[in-house]
């Protein structure tokens, strides 16, 4: 663990020799495990655990790190030190955070007051800088500001690069949630410095993917495609799963935004299958929004409702915040000329799906006939067998709305909007208020730059969060 997350001096070399290692000797490593659970010996099986943790983070065997943690961590023991504990408890919460961010929350907090009181500096910078990434991926940019700036501080005290550079990436993707696009920019440029200082390429890579996301934001796709393309093949040097995955991902919104469907359905697949392999629920879905653009963009709005309805559900269970309204507009609207019960029928469909169901839906979109139009006949067929109910279908612009959203993105003011439709003021002002909450836009100008490069064909709205 200590060569391989950067504690001590090392090259990148012997870092990814740590995980061909972990390869040849992972059944001699799950024995012992076996002989310290049949020992109760909560220590050193918890040790082991510990250091085994960035191994399965990397490749992505989630419930299987989680299920030994979870064994030891039952064992009545308290001789176990607060230390060893509290590391436990935090390399729980990693192991949790792709599929319930709220659960890893609570692992963290409990080992963050552990290491804490042991005097562990590493561990409770790592508890911190996981409660960041808890908060980015809940929707809470300045709470996650705050944590890796403790991180920050404490890493930076310690001479713990590793620590130091996930926090300034933590740091730049709460600036990036908040719009704050040049802050965000100088964050990752120095997170990036600081691993490539201690030749932690895994952590270069991370950071690589933001800096796509950034590029993206910013409508330079050939900057996007550079970052994620150099991320993938470090990515791929050590066989980290849910980052390749992430990155296949973004690679493919690069190629929806240049209308290139074959090379984004390719990325698509690879990507979604990667990430329902490890279990990663945050990256199932993901996938399966990505696919509702696609689908917009290859004429079946159909297949994009039951898609993005498969996303929503998902982040709902593992308490995810809501889909974006101006997000689940671009997938919806193009489905109007369906008729709003045959959406609601769709939405309801792939709401319904269990996580199976709808990444094969997907997967069989991806080899499908890429320009078949038409809705799908499952428009009026019966729910999936062991269907569940799922969020409800978001409130989409109406046709007066679009109308209105229009006239904003020309220049229109309110009152210059009555008088064009022969509406009152006061209606105006009520029917901008409604496409504000229905986007979840807070100003004008967003709608503006929404109308004018996000509203259709699965093109993001400027200003738009990076994946995460």
């Amino acid at each position: 663990m200590a060569v391989g997350m950067g504690i001590v001096a090392a090259p990148w070399s012997a870092r990814v020799d740590v995980f061909r290692r972990f390869d040849i000797d992972a059944g001699n490593a799950l024995q012992v495990l076996s002989r310290c659970l049949a020992d109760g010996d909560a220590e050193t099986g918890l040790r082991i655990c510990t250091a085994i943790r960035p191994c399965w983070i990397v490749r992505g065997t989630f419930a299987e790190g989680a299920e030994w943690f979870d064994s030891f961590l039952a064992i009545d023991a308290p001789g176990v030190t607060a230390a060893i504990r509290g590391a436990a408890l935090v390399g729980r919460a990693q192991l949790a955070l792709s599929s319930d961010p709220a659960e890893a929350r609570r692992w963290a907090e409990q080992g963050l007051e552990l290491c804490r009181a042991a005097g562990d500096e590493f561990w409770t910078a790592a508890a911190l800088n996981l409660l960041a990434e808890v908060a980015l991926h809940t929707g809470r940019p300045d709470e996650a500001g705050l944590r890796a700036d403790e991180a920050l501080e404490l890493a930076r005290a310690a001479g713990d690069g590793w620590n130091e550079g996930y926090a300034l990436g933590s740091r730049a993707a709460a600036a990036g949630l908040r719009g704050n696009l040049r802050e965000a920019q100088e964050l990752a440029d120095a997170a990036i410095a600081v691993m490539r200082d201690i030749d932690q390429q895994w952590g270069v890579a991370r950071t690589l993917l933001g800096l796509g996301d950034l590029a993206r934001l910013r409508r330079d796709p050939d900057g996007a495609r550079d970052r994620y393309l150099e991320a993938l093949r470090i990515l791929r040097e050590i066989d980290s799963r849910p980052e390749i995955a992430r990155c296949l991902a973004g690679l493919a919104r690069v190629a929806l935004d240049q209308g290139q469907l074959a090379a984004a359905r390719q990325h698509l697949a690879e990507s979604i299958r990667l990430s329902h392999s490890a279990g990663s629920r945050i990256g199932v879905a993901r996938g399966l929004e990505a696919f509702a653009a696609l689908a917009v963009q290859a004429g079946r709005p159909d297949r994009a409702v039951q898609l993005a309805a498969a996303a929503a559900a998902l982040r709902q269970a593992a308490r995810l915040p809501p889909l974006a309204g101006a997000r689940a507009e671009q997938y919806i609207a193009p489905a109007r000329s369906l008729g709003e019960h045959a959406i609601q029928r769709l939405w309801a469909q792939g709401s319904g799906m269990a996580t199976d169901d709808a990444v094969a839906l997907a997967l069989d979109f991806a080899v499908s006939t890429a320009g078949a139009n038409g809705p799908a006949s499952a428009a009026n067929g019966p729910m999936p067998a062991g269907a569940h109910a799922g969020p409800a279908l978001p409130a989409v612009l109406t046709a007066r709305e679009r109308e209105i959203a229009a006239l904003i993105a020309a220049g229109h003011s309110n009152r210059a909007i009555a008088e064009q439709l022969v509406i009152s003021p006061a209606t105006a002002a009520r029917h901008v208020a409604n496409i504000l909450a229905k986007l979840g836009f807070t100003s004008r100008a967003q709608i503006a730059a929404w109308e004018r490069h996000g509203s259709a064909g699965g093109v993001r709205p400027a200003r738009s969060r990076p994946n995460r």
